[in-house]
């Protein structure tokens, strides 16, 4: 998601729209990198702010059980972050795209091309 999107939604207001973000700390599919600030930044606040008329953190599966059927009835848009644990590890060495050896190796290689 880009921010962006949050902006472009809150202008447009559907009313029937339930925004939910799985909060996890890390871009699982690149390896489970961190995200920047990741615990320190409230996504639930930059929805508020870009307009979104309800917002909500939820760090708990018997809460969130308990409160989606009150989501579903509120008019949108709804932002609700959801915070979760990261999966499995991935199979794949992602650190090895981000690592300067590496970099450098493609770098001679596309030269010699």
């Amino acid at each position: 998601m880009n921010l962006g999107s949050l902006v472009t939604i809150a202008n447009q207001a559907p009313k029937n729209y339930v925004h939910c973000l799985c909060e996890n700390g890390c871009y699982e599919t690149n390896g489970s990198v961190p995200t920047p600030r990741a615990g320190q930044i409230r996504f639930a606040e930059l929805a508020k702010t870009a307009g979104y008329r309800k917002n909500y953190e939820i760090s708990d599966l018997a809460e969130w059980e308990r409160e989606l059927p009150n989501f579903l009835k509120q008019e949108g848009p709804v932002f609700v972050t959801l915070k979760v644990e990261p999966g499995e590890a991935y199979p794949e060495s992602f650190p090895r795209l981000y690592s300067i050896e590496h970099r450098e190796k493609f770098r001679q290689t596309l030269a010699k091309s």
